[in-house]
């Protein structure tokens, strides 16, 4: 998802990001969560030590990469929780600090969690959850990004077409 992301938002908006790199950052966005439980992954309402635990993830993916992915691939890893306006995590980081493969990484990684049935939700369609990114975009996430996004879901059919 996230390399057909990359690709809508290079055609549209041009740029210099390779969807190889993005592609690559996506596989291994997540690799952190090796170390938390289980248990804390399915769980609905997390404790404040459990929360911190999750935080972690990003920086723990970006160092166990660190020995086989590029730097600016393993900072992607590192950053993918941050949103636009600052209120993500681990850094807090805003839009100017957030390099594209993040932000591009950030939506599709929201969308898998809001489809997908997990321990601490129920799994969303893709109608239900596309009002979520558009309702967030410009605030968690990138505004041309997210309309990459849902162009790339409407050519897939996932997505109605509002024109």
């Amino acid at each position: 998802m996230s390399a057909g992301i990359c690709r809508e938002y290079v055609y549209k908006h041009g740029g210099k990001i390779k969807v190889k790199d993005v592609k690559t950052a996506a596989l291994f966005h997540d690799i952190g969560k090796l170390f938390i439980s289980e248990q804390v992954l399915r769980k609905k309402h997390l404790s404040e030590s459990e929360w911190k635990e999750i935080k972690e993830h990003p920086d723990e993916g970006a160092e166990l990469t660190e020995d086989i992915l590029e730097p600016k691939i393993r900072k992607s890893i590192a950053t993918h929780q941050e949103e636009e306006n600052g209120s993500g995590y681990p850094l807090g980081l805003d839009e100017d600090d957030l390099k594209l493969a993040a932000k591009i990484i950030s939506v599709a990684d929201d969308f898998c969690a809001m489809t997908e049935k997990r321990g601490y939700n129920i799994a969303k369609t893709p109608s239900e959850a596309v009002p979520e990114i558009i309702k967030e975009s410009g605030k968690r996430y990138d505004g041309r990004v997210a309309e990459a996004f849902i162009r790339l879901l409407r050519m897939k059919n996932l997505a109605e077409d509002e024109s």
